[in-house]
């Protein structure tokens, strides 16, 4: 059998498609994206917006968020858990899930052993939570319990007993975050939240990694084995190159070719026309992604895709700071033509933009400067932001800020 090659060129555009972000084949509402990426990493910093806003910004343009907040606590169509970071992941696939539930935190290392032993001295501890969350959600500091020893860690979660304790019953499956009250969580009982028929949901294990490799490939587009176990369910893939054998046999995947890039690469079956489809007459689109989008999180992929260097920079002392502090990459077709530092002052109704940087391979493209431009402005209006300024700009794309 022949295997199809794409070029680079095309294998980007796939990518970027499959994500929903090329000019067509985008979702309509919040499950839609949902759906199409299988899971959206969230993370409390607030720059501009949260990076599940972001990401769903960057797919839907202009939304309500409070549409996130219904499908979370009021429908529970999707819940939070570990995907391949802590994400907002779909409630259909709580079977997929619940193997990491069943098995964490297992015996694989030094850290998980000494997790294992450390929740096991804290077993009535459990049984506290679990006891005084029968009566509703709660947040962590009502949760305390005389019996907690001391989280033993070097990092930002030293000594955060009840915080840690919570984060792995959580990632056991055993209790779930029911919603917010001002910035802190609100903790329930899974089996309280969700409904019987969710949690009676069965799969095998062989099933589920087979349906994971399935989800991960089609938000990816196309990628490689490495790609794949780096997404959706990381480190949740066993015997993956045998799992991809067997779905190229059954025909549900494809080996494919990048002409550029080395490796073994694999496509939905079903998603082939897209070879045909980014060859010519493909519309891409001008937007910004967060660090953590789905699009760019596997920074190597990045770097061999894109040829973007992208690092947070987030715990980086100012002084040494490259690009700025949460940084947003500018999406341009299927290109990353740059990346934007922003800030929004919520006191003055501002979105301060630090700093603009082009890819050297878009200096000068004004036609790209101005689609950036666009693209900040749409996220101002999106955050309510009344006045935009500008710091640093590329020498070559100025004249496109001040038209």
């Amino acid at each position: 059998m022949t295997i199809p090659i794409v070029t680079l060129k095309q294998a980007r555009r796939i990518a970027v498609d499959a994500q929903g972000l090329a000019a067509e084949r985008r979702e309509a509402d919040v499950m839609g994206v949902a759906r199409r990426l299988r899971c959206i990493q969230f993370d409390p910093i607030n720059a501009v917006a949260r990076t599940q806003q972001l990401v769903l910004f960057s797919r839907l343009g202009t939304f309500d968020t409070a549409e996130l907040d219904r499908v979370l606590f009021e429908d529970r169509s999707l819940f939070s858990y570990w995907a391949h970071a802590a994400s907002l992941v779909l409630t259909e696939d709580y079977a997929i899930h619940a193997h990491r539930m069943k098995s964490w935190p297992g015996d694989n290392g030094k850290w998980r052993t000494e997790v294992a032993a450390w929740m096991d001295e804290h077993k009535q501890a459990q049984r506290y939570i679990l006891r005084e969350l029968k009566t509703g959600p709660k947040r962590a500091k009502d949760l305390a319990h005389d019996s907690m020893k001391g989280w033993e860690s070097s990092g930002w979660n030293a000594n955060q007993t009840i915080t840690r304790l919570l984060d792995f019953m959580w990632i056991q499956g055993r209790i779930m975050i029911a919603g917010r009250q001002g910035v802190e969580r609100l903790w329930a009982r899974s089996d309280l939240w969700f409904p019987p028929e969710v949690r009676a949901r069965r799969m095998s294990h062989g099933a589920a990694v087979e349906q994971a490799t399935i989800h991960s490939l089609r938000a990816l587009g196309i990628g490689t084995k490495q790609h794949i176990s780096r997404h959706f369910i990381e480190g949740q893939y066993p015997d993956l190159p045998k799992v991809l054998e067997s779905l190229v046999k059954k025909g549900v995947v494809t080996e494919v070719a990048v002409k550029e890039l080395p490796g073994r690469w694999y496509m939905l079956t079903k998603e082939l026309d897209l070879i045909e489809a980014t060859a010519k007459g493909w519309r891409g689109r001008t937007t910004l992604l967060s660090p953590f989008d789905n699009l760019i999180r596997d920074r190597a992929r990045t770097e061999s895709m894109f040829d973007f260097e992208f690092r947070l920079e987030i715990y980086v002392p100012k002084a040494k700071r490259k690009y700025g502090y949460y940084v947003l990459a500018i999406l341009d077709g299927d290109r990353l033509a740059g990346r934007i530092d922003p800030k929004m002052d919520r006191t003055t109704n501002t979105l301060v933009v630090n700093a603009v940087h082009s890819e050297e391979w878009a200096e000068g493209n004004l036609a790209i400067a101005r689609r950036a431009r666009r693209s900040i402005e749409a996220l101002a209006a999106w955050r309510g932001a009344t006045s935009i300024t500008y710091g640093r700009l590329p020498s070559s794309w100025a004249p496109a800020f001040d038209d």
